[in-house]
């Protein structure tokens, strides 16, 4: 059973739509998870470099979501954390979206590259732009990982969860203007935040990130 949910969506009312989110998921709907990688509810990925030790950053899904970074922010890492602690901050635009961990973890530390470059989180999410490296409890977190059995069915679900979230929040905005939802050039926009507008495109970073 899916910890999501979502109203159900008017046919007649996601046609109307179409040309709009077309242009907006279809990377989306392209996306597959790594089976090499494991991942957790909040969209991170975890690969494991020593028997201690493991790598994590953010999925493709949801850096792909946060559009632009501007600065992340890492905390001094001292001491172990409890499952839910802060990991670190990202701010896009004008807002800021906390990554909490879903495991225990401890003897932390940052990639420094994204202190300078922070747009590798989105440029190489899964490569040079990882987060974080340490001690992970992987083995010991069964609620919070997706099992490996069951990652791509879990993977399909958010993403049908989240083409219908954008669907919702576009026919919201059926009656405002039309500037909303299209550029000066009377283009569809292809960018999620410019799509929806920065208030909305924040919230969908937090349901889709938070999930801890």
């Amino acid at each position: 059973m899916s910890y999501r949910s979502s109203n159900e969506l008017d046919p007649d009312l996601e046609d109307t739509i179409r040309p709009i989110i077309n242009p907006l998921v279809d990377y989306f709907t392209r996306l597959e998870p790594d089976p090499a990688l494991t991942y957790s509810r909040n969209h991170m990925w975890f690969i494991q470099q020593t028997p201690h030790s493991w790598r994590a950053g953010l999925d493709l899904m949801a850096s792909r979501t946060i559009s632009q970074v501007t600065e992340i922010i890492f905390p001094s890492y001292q001491g172990s954390l409890s499952r839910a602690s802060p990991l670190l901050w990202i701010y896009h635009l004008d807002s800021m979206i906390v990554l909490r961990s879903p495991t225990q973890a401890s003897a932390l530390h940052a990639n420094r590259k994204l202190r300078d470059c922070p747009s590798l989180l989105l440029a190489d999410p899964q490569g040079e732009g990882w987060l974080l490296e340490g001690e992970f409890q992987i083995e010991q977190e069964q609620t919070y990982l997706i099992p490996k059995q069951a990652l791509a069915g879990w993977f399909q679900q958010e993403v049908e969860w989240f083409i219908k979230e954008i669907k919702m929040q576009l026919i919201k905005q059926l009656n405002q203007p039309v500037g909303e939802t299209l550029s000066d050039g009377g283009q569809y926009v292809t960018d999620i935040c410019s799509a929806l507008g920065p208030v909305t495109h924040h919230n969908l970073l937090q349901n889709l990130m938070n999930l801890i």
